[in-house]
Order: structure tokens, then C-alpha cells, then sequence
């Protein structure tokens, strides 16, 4: 029914990441379990510049659940798309996901959010009731939190004073539900072909894509539920941002790439 995907890789990005990461994944999959669903979970790691997270001792837990994977984009990936090797190249990596992704609805996740039970029951009854290939759906309130959960603030994702509002593109890769075909065919996924992404910053990457949605028809809906946000630090970035609309490579989400199945956990690209 779901593919559930984030990214990741154990670089320690914004301080904390695996905790935020582990806390996420777990947090998430236990809302999911309370619901009879079918769904898969898909962790994809650009370039690991340690071991795999399938492989990590504080993952080992996590990866008992037959429903998460471990999708591995192999470094020599980066250095055939003269990318940097040294850069997480995190739209890329969704990207992958969403190629690879084996349901018909994606939820594409930043890996520091976490869906409360209340979040999972409102996506669970729109997608087996009124669930539109046309619209793509976000959750309606932000929730700031801190390592613990323990709430910050609260604010709404749609501002509709801002220049992007048609598409609530404030936050927009913190979570997008979406049909995959739609994603695929109109939105085009995350754009590859931008030199400003591939060189300078991938900011503004996912509000892009929601931009190329909207013009071709498919327009936003909010969900009345709410997700968490584990705060975190966040290195200083320029910004790079189309809202013209693109193209993109025809490959994108490196399908053309050997795809070697380690084990029904592990699975390498590249």
C-alpha cells in the first residue's frame, strides 16, 4: 500500500544525526504497526563513509522489521556522475527511493520527522478512501521538537503570504505524500540536470519538484494532522532555486545503474 521513504548515512550531519535518525525510524514504524497495512521502508544512503546502517549496532534493532531496507548508492555512483564524492547529495538519494519503491503511494520523509499515530491514521483513511492521483498531500502542522520529543513549538506549513504558497513550499521536504506514477510522469522527480545542485546546494530541490506538480495540473492538499521536527543544526548553505519548471536527465534516480540484492535488508546500487 506505502513505500516510506527517508535518507541517511552516518556522517554525523547537524550533530546527533544517527540518534535523530534511529529515533524517526523506530517512532514511525511503531505508529505504522498499530494499523494492518501493507508497507515498506526504505533507507537510502548516498555514498556511505562508514559502515552501512544495516551494518551499525544501534540499527540492528530496527532492521529486525522485515519491512525496512537498507538501499545503498555505491561511491563509485558519485564519481561516474562527476558529483562530489564528498557531498550527501540528499534529493538524489530520494530520488532512488522513490525509482526503486515497490508501492503505488510514496511518503517521502526528511529523516529527522516522526509521524505520530494520529498522522498515520489520517494518511491510512485517505488512502484507502479518497486518496486523488491528482493532488499530492502535505501535513498541515509542523511540530518543533527536541531529542527527547519534547515540544518546542508548533507552527503551520502553509503561509499564505509567501511567494511559493500555491504550493507550501516552507518545509517542503519534510514529508510529501504522493502517487508514485504522478511523481514519476508529472513531477519528474528531483531535478538532477540543475549545475547549482550538482555543485553549489540542493536547497530549494524539493520545492522545485512541487513546482513542476503544479504546473502540470497536480495541486496541493493539506492534511488536518500534525508531524514532529527534531531540531537540529544546520550548516550554513546558498541557495538554488527554479521555479520554472525542468526536465529531467531521463536516468534520474540512477535506474541504469546495476542493482544487487545482498539480502531482503541490503540492497546495492552502483
Amino acid at each position: 500500500m506505502i513505500s516510506f521513504i527517508t535518507i541517511g548515512r552516518d556522517d554525523d550531519y547537524g550533530g546527533n544525526f544517527l540518534n535523530s535518525l534511529h529515533t524517526s525510524i523506530s517512532k514511525n514504524i511503531e505508529a505504522i504497526e498499530k494499523f494492518d497495512i501493507p508497507y515498506e521502508y526504505l533507507v537510502v544512503e548516498w555514498c556511505p563513509i562508514r559502515d552501512y546502517l544495516v551494518y551499525n549496532d544501534k540499527f540492528k534493532d530496527l532492521f529486525n522489521s522485515k519491512n525496512l531496507v537498507d538501499i545503498i548508492i555505491k561511491p563509485d555512483v558519485s564519481v561516474k556522475e562527476n558529483l562530489n564524492p564528498k557531498t550527501f547529495y540528499e534529493y538524489f538519494a530520494k530520488n532512488v527511493g522513490i525509482r526503486i519503491s515497490k508501492y503505488d503511494v510514496l511518503i517521502i520523509l526528511n529523516a529527522d520527522i516522526v509521524l505520530p499515530e494520529e498522522a498515520i491514521k489520517v494518511i491510512v483513511d485517505l488512502v484507502k478512501n479518497n486518496f486523488d492521483k491528482k493532488h499530492y498531500y502535505k501535513l498541515l502542522y509542523r511540530v518543533q521538537a527536541d531529542d527527547d520529543l519534547k515540544i518546542i513549538k508548533s507552527e503551520s506549513v502553509h503561509r499564505p503570504k509567501s511567494p511559493d504558497a500555491v504550493i507550501a513550499g516552507y518545509f517542503a521536504g519534510d514529508f510529501l505524500l504522493i502517487d508514485k506514477h504522478t511523481a514519476i510522469n508529472y513531477g519528474g522527480g528531483y531535478d538532477e540536470t540543475n549545475p547549482g545542485h550538482r555543485t553549489i546546494s540542493q536547497t530549494g530541490m524539493d520545492g522545485e519538484m512541487l513546482w513542476n506538480l503544479y504546473k502540470k495540473g497536480i495541486t496541493l492538499q493539506f492534511l488536518d494532522a500534525n508531524y514532529l521536527h527534531i531540531e537540529h543544526k544546520r550548516p550554513a548553505h546558498d541557495d538554488v532555486y527554479n521555479q520554472d519548471g525542468y526536465t529531467n536527465k531521463p536516468n534520474w534516480g540512477f535506474i541504469d545503474y546495476p542493482k544487487k540484492i545482498i539480502s531482503e535488508k541490503l540492497i546495492e546500487i552502483g
